[in-house]
């Protein structure tokens, strides 16, 4: 009954509404339509992974550009797309003992990334070259090697669903 009481005074009831109202704002950011996912629901930040705001609503400029070079269109526009050097691109200050490893962690990712299409033996190289505009250039060279098939799958029960 206390309970009751309680909520009939004016102003615990607005105060809880007030609340409920600051509590649901932060989730109204996800939604925004001036973020680079035009409204598809995903927080700004993670509408362009290597872009990051300078604090006065521009891009910052890349610290590095990244090249991916393979035969098969699908595969680049995959490793293009997906490979996880890409969030570190913003990163200005990265040193060069960081960026080889960020370079070895980007080889098992990508390694990783082909098999998810059956690639289970590629060849990635990746190395860093000069750039034109003075960014060094990160080269993601990839020879896929033979597609994994699978010939025959066997499947077999025990206990009660096998009867």
């Amino acid at each position: 009954m206390a309970c009751a009481n309680l909520l009939t005074h004016p102003w615990l009831s607005r105060g809880a509404i007030v609340l409920a109202l600051l509590l649901a704002l932060p989730g109204c950011a996800v939604f925004r339509g001036d973020d680079g996912g035009a409204g598809t629901g995903e927080p700004a930040s993670a509408a362009s992974p290597e872009q990051a705001d300078t604090g006065d609503g521009a891009p910052a400029e890349p610290a590095f550009d990244i090249r991916v070079e393979a035969e098969d269109e699908e595969l680049r526009a995959l490793v293009e797309r997906h490979n996880e050097l890409r969030r570190y691109r913003a990163l200005g200050d990265l040193d060069d003992t960081e960026f080889a490893r960020l370079m070895a962690l980007a080889e098992r990712d990508v390694r990783n990334l082909l098999g998810t299409e059956g690639y289970f033996t590629p060849e990635v190289r990746l190395r860093r070259e000069p750039g034109t505009d003075g960014k060094p250039v990160v080269v993601i060279a990839i020879e896929r090697g033979p597609a994994t098939t699978i010939e025959r799958v066997d499947i077999e029960f025990e206990g009660d669903i096998a009867a």
